[in-house]
């Protein structure tokens, strides 16, 4: 057994050196995925300035690690209160918070179920049908929402927002806790201080989910994993056992990739249980440490066993309480659609989707009516996919979904957490029109995390010795290896930031240990070590700015500035879901809220659906108007037909001649036409959720609480 441990253990460090060699490489060369942010979409340069700054950014890094060693107690109140507040300012000054997608759902659901529906979930709900994962996710809001109705809070938005930001800051404090335990207080500040760099603590704080929840569960398995592997029984050890048991068993209700670390501790454990004896020397011969010898082969292996058992008890009666605890609020009876794990298996291996979710993917698992059968269509259609792509395409599938999952540095923020109105002041410069600059710095972040994770991993393989930091290899390993076969969504790997960044802080510590060791041998003849960092960060920052200029000119590029946007289109509906019938007058009121002080927009996108319509026959028309409401002056007036619509079912209205800057706002009237009807506006389907003053929608006269699914542009003056 031990001889098969020491195999793994051998084999799980190089293999994880492979693949942090393959992202490092990706991160370093996928700019592609950006181009729409640079001048000219030229990503080739845009490589060449993520890579020096990435070497910039090195540099500073490695030199920060050599003060922060100094440090104390008073520079982590610092680092803390500056991650706090710069979340606060990311939150106001760049993104406002808005729910989209599944988060959406899961919590206008659990607001349904405080408001009307007496604490029961909606079995009739499509999407509850097919993912019965959130259900968990879905009871926890519920009671948070019913705790925030009894003090008289009912607007949940900015609850939401706090909810995350703890979240989020719990996560962190923890990874801190575990970098102080392993490394000291000043590792400790350094693991901070690149938090406090890293773009990925800012995106994702308008979306209050799974991804962000269930960090902080994931450091805790870690942390008291930790803890507990060389402490004896005693009262304050065995509460960290049932901490850990109840840790597990929430955070994979929470979210099932918590499985995760939990398999990466119990493998760990494996290996320390079977681990080689401490030897000591005695001359030309060796023998086992007689401490050892009493302390670890027998009290020690016995400790260990008592505690996992009690971990696992622990474990198994929380899991079965949330379960029971779920089973309250659902009516599992009614739930028969759930879809199998084999759906987002067989969804991974989509060629068109990149792996990522695929909306015909998700219609041929529902089409069929017991779990059973779902199980059996999901794996034929995913050997029919494997014998498709054959060996070279199932390669080239997982290297495209490691790039969407790890090696692209935004995490899928740019186009998710931009659907806000009133946009903020440094909106355009960090996700919007102008963030190429933001877009390269979190790239070459991203570099830097994967250059100092194949440098910890190295270290490892070079000490032969299994130590603290193989756990967090194992999680990581892990969590590469499952996204590789799983569905692809690229803020899938949120929850797992802390197990990289406590990667990257241990590689950074050995990066500048080695450049220590090395800096006599460094080519620079007259230049000091310190000096000869400073002037190679310098060149390679002074080179990614001026390689930025023609990157960053932003009349060249192909983006709509964005005034307002409503949700996404998976989040609209159309408008008969709000009338049950067929609507003859729609009249939405755009208020200040809706655009920019100076009023520079001049396109109104407008999202519809089509209900099967032949484009070619339909007669159907609407007369579409947009009136400012201060002056009376029609800024818009025509017919549209299906025709008029565009491939992505929007019509686009380019208001010409200059606007009138007004307190009033304006009207946008849609009068149908015919006697057909199949092209319906869609409207924003969960109104609750809404922290803006997104204007009032009449419907046939009927003042409603919904919103047209719609957009304000600026196009530059370019039609």
């Amino acid at each position: 057994m031990h001889k098969l441990m020491q195999f793994f253990y051998r084999f799980s460090l190089y293999f994880t050196a492979v693949i942090a060699g393959i992202l490092l490489a990706m991160s370093m060369v996928c700019m592609y995925g950006y181009k729409e942010y640079l001048s000219g979409g030229n990503y080739a340069l845009g490589n060449v300035a993520v890579i020096l700054l990435a070497v910039a950014l090195g540099v500073l890094l490695v030199m920060l690690y050599r003060k922060m060693q100094g440090t104390g107690q008073k520079a982590t109140v610092i680092l803390f209160l500056s991650i706090i507040l710069l979340q606060i300012g990311f939150l106001v000054f760049v993104s406002h918070p808005m729910s989209i997608s599944d988060p959406a759902r899961v919590q206008n659901e659990a607001l349904q179920m405080v408001k009307t529906q007496h604490g029961q979930m909606n079995t009739k709900d499509e999407y509850f049908q097919r993912y019965s994962n959130n259900h968990f996710m879905l009871v926890f809001f519920y009671y948070y929402y019913k705790l925030l109705f009894r003090i008289g809070i009912t607007h949940v938005v900015i609850p939401n927002i706090v909810l995350n930001i703890f979240c989020v800051d719990i996560g962190i404090y923890i990874t801190y806790r575990t970098a102080k335990r392993l490394r000291g207080i000043g590792f400790a500040n350094w693991v901070l201080l690149l938090f406090l760099l890293c773009p990925t603590i800012y995106v994702w704080l308008t979306t209050v989910y799974t991804n962000t929840i269930s960090f902080p569960f994931v450091m805790a398995v870690l942390y008291l994993a930790l803890w507990l592997r060389h402490e004896n029984l005693t009262v304050k050890n065995i509460i960290k056992c049932i901490l850990l048991g109840l840790m597990m068993a929430v955070g994979y209700w929470i979210r099932p990739t918590t499985i995760l670390p939990i398999l990466a501790m119990i493998l760990f454990a494996a290996v320390q249980f079977f681990k080689d004896p401490i030897f000591v020397k005695s001359g030309d011969r060796r023998y086992v440490n007689p401490k050892w010898n009493l302390l670890h082969k027998a009290s020690g292996r016995r400790n260990t066993i008592v505690k996992a058992v009690l971990v696992v008890a622990v474990f198994a009666v929380t899991f079965t309480a949330c379960g029971k605890l779920v089973d309250r609020h659902v009516n599992s009876d009614q739930v028969t659609g759930s879809f199998p794990v084999t759906h987002w298996l067989m969804m991974g291996l989509n060629q068109k989707s990149y792996g990522g979710y695929a909306r015909e993917d998700e219609a041929y698992t529902e089409s069929f009516p017991t779990k059973d059968m779902k199980t059996r269509a999901d794996i034929t259609r995913a050997k029919g996919r494997l014998h498709q792509l054959g060996l070279i395409g199932v390669v080239r599938q997982m290297g495209t979904k490691m790039l969407r999952v790890w090696a692209m540095g935004d995490d899928d923020s740019l186009p998710k957490a931009s659907y806000a109105s009133d946009f903020p002041v440094l909106y355009e410069y960090v996700m919007g029109k102008d963030c190429g600059a933001a877009v390269i710095y979190t790239q070459a972040f991203r570099v830097c995390i994967f250059a100092f994770l194949l440098f910890c991993v190295i270290r490892q393989i070079r000490r032969r010795d299994c130590e603290e930091m193989f756990l967090f290899t194992l999680t990581f390993l892990g969590a590469v290896m499952f996204f590789i076969l799983w569905e692809a969504n690229r803020k899938y790997n949120i929850c797992f930031m802390g197990v990289y960044l406590m990667l990257m802080a241990e590689g950074g510590r050995y990066a500048s240990a080695k450049a220590e060791e090395s800096g006599d041998r460094i080519v620079f003849a007259k230049l000091t070590r310190k000096k000869a960092a400073v002037s190679v960060g310098v060149l390679c920052l002074g080179a990614t700015i001026l390689i930025q200029i023609p990157l960053l000119r932003s009349h060249q590029r192909i983006l709509d500035k964005r005034y307002y946007q409503s949700r996404n289109f998976p989040d609209a509906v159309p408008i008969s879901y709000v009338t049950n019938k067929t609507p003859k007058l729609v009249e939405q009121t755009l208020q200040k809220g809706q655009y920019a002080t100076k009023d520079q927009w001049n396109i109104l996108v407008i999202s519809f659906g089509l209900d099967g319509v032949d484009l070619s026959s339909t007669k159907e028309e609407y007369e579409v108007s947009l009136i400012s409401r201060e002056d009376g002056k029609y800024l818009y007036r025509g017919k549209i037909a299906p025709c008029n619509l565009t491939e992505k079912r929007q019509l686009r209205i380019y208001v010409t001649g200059k606007k009138k800057v007004t307190e009033e706002g304006y009207l946008l009237r849609m009068k149908h036409i015919g006697s057909e009807y199949h092209m319906l506006p869609t409207v924003n389907k969960f109104p609750d959720l809404d922290p803006y003053p997104y204007g009032e929608l009449s419907i046939d006269g009927k003042q409603t609480k919904f919103d047209l699914n719609m957009r304000l542009l600026y196009s530059g003056g370019k039609q």
